[in-house]
Parts: C-alpha cells; structure tokens; sequence
C-alpha cells in the first residue's frame, strides 16, 4: 500500500506539474544560458574564422570543480554558440593556427606604433592569443553576447644559414618608436626554430639577423610584413 501511495504522488506531480527549473525531488535545477560569441577582425578580408578555436570550461559554484564544455570552431563570421548553468564562471581560451593574428594583450602598443611583440609557431601547431573568465549571472534566461576584438598583423619564415646550429635570430622594425629595440629568439639546437614561423609582429618593414654564439651576424634581411600576409623567406 505504501508502495502504491509513493507511485500515485509521483504521479500526481507529474500529472500537475513542477516548475521546470526544478527536479522531482523538490531541488532547484540551474537554468541553462547560451552565450553567442562574436570574433571580430580590424581586417577580415580573405581569413578563415575556421583557424580559431574556443576552449572553454564552467564551474558552476565556487566549491564545484570544472567542467569541460570542449573547443568550438567559430563559422565563417566567427561566431559560436555555447551553453552553460546560469551563476557558472566560464573560462575561455582562444587559439590560433594562423601566425598573422597579434597577441591580444599587445595589440594596443603595437597598433599605436609603441611597442614590438611576436611568437614563435610550428606548422600544424596553435598559439594561444589571450585567457577570458567571466560570470554569468543567474538572471541570464535571455543569453549573453560577448565580442571578442582581434587585430591582424603579420608573419615570416625562418631560414637559418647553412651550417648554423646555435645562436639566435634577432629582428626589429626599421621605423617607429620601437626601431632600435632587438626582439630575439636564442636556441641551442637548430631543430628547434628550423622551419618554423615568427607570428604576431606588426605590418611593416622588418631587419632580421642571424647571429652565432660568438655574435656575428651570418646573415642579415631586410623584410617587407604585409598585414595578413606570412613572408616565406627564400633559403637555400
């Protein structure tokens, strides 16, 4: 009888209904948000928004651990979608596998011809251009929209001298308030640099130097950066 009693207010309950946000036990279920990201170019034109990737984890309460959401590749307007427990922290991560796209912590300095920055990138490997965390607020039943601003910048290839084994590559802009300061990539094992790309650096014209351990320069180049554009440097 007691068996029957239990059925028949379970049953009654689904039958008039609880609150959706809430479970059949009586527990207050999270309402989901959908956050609809838009990544934005200063110049878009010929880019692949398919060379970003979004990583993104949620945790739902301070004394909860993450969870992983997993990576989102944007459409060709570079939007996407994720979903996560309205009152969750999302934590993002956004990477790129194209080496023209500037740091997003740099690109102020660098747009305003203040500073120089760039990263070293591997063929087939992602860089990753900035960290976000926000919070979404449980009255969010309405979604979040949430830009994402990247600028474009310029790339080149590596082409160290026959026979060079060590040293470093050093480069600079040949204009701006930044020209007589090095950027340099030091290695002591040429497998680590051979073929690989300088990324994120600012459109313009570039000297670039490859220097031994004893600092003479074995090679020098002079470099015309294009906004968008990786310069394959010609080697032997």
């Amino acid at each position: 009888m007691c068996v029957m009693r239990g059925s028949l207010i379970i049953i009654l309950l689904m039958a008039f209904g609880l609150p959706n946000n809430f479970s059949v036990s009586g527990q207050k279920i999270a309402d989901t948000v959908s956050i609809t990201g838009q990544i934005r170019l200063d110049d878009a034109e010929n880019f692949d928004f398919k060379q970003f990737s979004v990583f993104t984890q949620h945790q739902p309460g301070k004394s909860h651990p993450l969870i992983v959401d997993g990576s989102f590749i944007p459409d060709e307007n570079g939007r996407f979608v994720i979903t996560v427990p309205a009152g969750s922290r999302v934590f993002m991560e956004v990477t790129t596998a194209d080496p023209t796209i500037i740091d997003s912590g740099d690109a102020p300095d660098i747009l305003n011809n203040r500073g120089a920055s760039y990263y070293s990138f591997k063929k087939g490997k992602e860089h990753t251009l900035l960290f976000k965390d926000f919070y979404v607020p449980d009255d969010s039943s309405s979604g979040i929209e949430l830009t994402i601003q990247l600028y474009r910048g310029a790339a080149f290839s590596v082409c160290l001298p026959d026979g060079m084994t060590s040293g470093s590559i050093q480069f600079r802009p040949e204009s701006g308030k930044r020209r007589n300061v090095m950027s340099v990539i030091e290695f002591s094992d040429s497998e680590t640099v051979r073929e690989s790309l300088v990324g994120g650096l600012s459109p313009g014209r570039w000297k670039v130097f490859y220097v031994d351990d004893n600092d003479q320069i074995l090679k020098s180049q002079r470099l015309d950066l294009r906004r968008g554009q990786i310069f394959h440097v010609k080697c032997q």
